[in-house]
């Protein structure tokens, strides 16, 4: 792998780490951005996630801040709800440019409240024991089924979800996070080998990239950060997510070679282009695609008229 995405993919380790979660937006934007095989990026992203979730998992749990009354009903119910969205075939640009703006909008409040002294001054007074062990089910199963219909990590949903409920201190917040990210990891790891297919091999430099980061970001927010930098740093992580949606929403799709012909990622109706030929709507690996007639292996999609429309082009 690029030695500088590793190093990047470190980085990325380090700052998810230490406020509880596990990186995998980061990892995904990262990965894309270098260019790697689409096929490959989601089960890397998860494996990594294993790996760092585990170690902020350990790291908060040594400092004394994991609290399993409030981490078990919340991760009990997410895992099954997350296999479900999985599951779940919706019109995702319009969804997943909503959620976007939803992380963004709690980065802005996490942003305020971190400049209000009253809100690390009540760190110790949330409200989480008049929460009902059917309310936090029903929480975590709410949050596992966004996780599974976005494909991103349920960390960047639970913590904004836990601090505007103020069912814990900032720490607190952090550490159920962790685990709750390595369990629902775990499951996404296991549907994809339950549907047949294989894990993609990791290099050991990036291995290493990401226990050092992990590492080294975790005893920072488990020992070191205060609430308030901790709640700074959980901000950042939240624009990052909730950007990293509205770009994958947005009107630039990607484009992927599928077998049969040239085939554009799209979310609503398409017209081929040229010739008054409507292109054909194919579902591959459970995702819409394009497939313009007439097209072999050698043509190339080419542009993208508008949010709703892709136009394929052969490039002889």
């Amino acid at each position: 792998m690029n030695p500088l995405l590793t190093l990047a993919i470190g980085a990325v380790a380090l700052v998810y780490a230490s406020v509880g979660h596990a990186g995998a937006t980061g990892y995904i934007a990262l990965m894309t951005l270098f260019g790697l095989d689409p096929q490959v990026i989601r089960p890397t992203a998860l494996m990594l996630n294993v790996i760092v979730a585990s170690i902020a998992t350990g790291q908060f749990w040594r400092a004394g801040h994991v609290r399993l009354r409030l981490f078990l009903p919340l991760a009990v119910a997410s895992v099954p709800a997350a296999a479900a969205g999985g599951a779940i075939n919706l019109p995702t640009a319009a969804f997943e440019g909503a959620v976007g703006l939803m992380l963004l909008f709690s980065a802005v409040r996490i942003f305020g409240e971190s400049r209000d002294v009253s809100a690390d001054a009540g760190e110790e007074t949330s409200t989480a024991n008049r929460f009902t062990l059917p309310f936090m089910a029903a929480l975590g199963g709410s949050l596992g089924l966004l996780s599974g219909l976005t494909g991103v990590g349920g960390g960047v949903f639970l913590t904004p979800a836990l601090l505007a409920l103020r069912a814990a201190p900032v720490k607190q917040v952090a550490a159920v996070s962790a685990p709750f990210i390595l369990v629902n990891s775990l499951a996404g790891l296991l549907g994809g080998l339950a549907a047949g297919r294989a894990l993609p091999p990791i290099s050991l430099t990036v291995i290493g990239a990401v226990v050092l980061g992990g590492a080294v970001g975790s005893q920072l927010g488990a020992f070191r950060m205060s609430p308030r930098v901790l709640r700074l740093l959980m901000g950042v992580v939240l624009v990052v997510a909730g950007l990293k949606l509205l770009m994958k929403a947005g009107p630039l799709s990607r484009f992927e070679l599928v077998e049969g012909g040239v085939g554009a990622e799209v979310n609503g109706p398409v017209d081929g282009g040229g010739g008054g030929e409507d292109a054909a709507v194919e579902l591959v690996g459970g995702q819409q695609f394009v497939v313009f007639p007439g097209l072999d292996h050698e043509g190339r999609a080419v542009a993208v008229a508008d949010v709703d429309l892709a136009v394929g082009e052969e490039r002889r």
